[in-house]
């Protein structure tokens, strides 16, 4: 009986310390990349795919879970808080009849567990539009060019 006992306590305190473990995750994507880093448009377009390093395992995963965007053209965000869609598709970026450099933004939340981030406005424009940071307010972006001859 004592060792039922001791076996039961064992047991009991594997499950508390699984289970605490599962509660949520602090994995942190730390930075993406984008890839080709640069590239001219064949046939007016190019795909592009993104890689994130992670701070705990996998530390580093392709495709990465991200949301595209491509300037020009100009965007303007929805509204002062707006939901961003997640793919690990790779992108294809169009020159659409433009021609000069066009930029191709990744954009991911840091929270690797957050699979419908929303983002605001504000860093939307500094991430996406304004390519002033990195990182900010839970969300990293990369950049990649496509010349559009």
């Amino acid at each position: 009986m004592k060792r039922l006992c001791s076996l039961l306590i064992v047991v009991f305190v594997l499950a508390i310390g699984t289970l605490s473990g599962c509660g949520g995750s602090n994995r942190q994507l730390q930075s993406l990349t984008v890839s080709p880093a640069s590239t001219t448009a064949q046939g007016g377009q190019a795909q592009f795919t993104a890689s994130g390093q992670f701070s705990s395992m996998p530390m580093s995963v392709s495709p990465a879970s991200v949301s595209w965007w491509q300037s020009p053209p100009i965007i303007d965000p929805p509204s002062a808080m707006f939901g961003l869609g997640l793919t690990t598709q790779p992108f294809t970026a169009q020159c659409s009849g433009f021609t000069g450099t066009i930029t191709i933004t990744a954009i991911a939340p840091t929270d690797a567990s957050n699979l419908n981030p929303s983002i605001s406005s504000t860093t939307f424009a500094h991430l996406v539009l304004q390519h002033s940071v990195a990182q900010e307010s839970g969300f990293v972006a990369a950049t990649a060019t496509m010349n559009c001859p």
